[in-house]
């Protein structure tokens, strides 16, 4: 979307503060206290947040983007919920509310894949492997 545009056009700015509005505003359309479907993307809004930093030149708030991003990613694989609608404010009642996304079977997998595959930096990758390294 807008995002990989302005990431593209070397807009870093810009494209963290679409990422960043998305972001916020997807906690405030749910229960922050139960784990969601959202907790898995919310580790990814953080991988990407951190990546753009890095390419910004702010490797601490990249460094600390992505250990949110790997406790967000290790709350929701210890206790995944597949059910997009479970604490979702506006929900309607219908078990048919469901999202499904390819990003990877688990939220760690879903950033390993982003952090590779996508436009990330290579310092960024290597910096999320150091991180993954210091909890093991």
């Amino acid at each position: 979307g807008y995002a990989n545009a302005y990431e593209q056009l070397g807009d870093y700015k810009k494209a963290f503060a679409i990422i960043r509005w998305f972001y916020d505003a997807c906690k405030g359309i749910r229960d922050t206290s139960v784990i969601t479907f959202m907790d898995k993307m919310d580790a990814l809004f953080l991988a990407y947040m951190a990546d753009l930093s890095l390419a910004m030149g702010d490797e601490a708030a990249a460094r600390s983007m992505l250990k949110d991003a790997l406790a967000a990613a290790a709350r929701f694989d210890a206790a995944p919920e597949y059910r997009s609608f479970v604490g979702m404010t506006f929900y309607h009642g219908s078990p048919a509310a469901v999202s499904i996304d390819d990003f990877g079977d688990t939220a760690m997998l879903a950033i390993e894949h982003h952090l590779r595959e996508e436009s990330c930096s290579a310092k960024t990758y290597d910096i999320w492997k150091e991180l993954c390294h210091e909890i093991q």
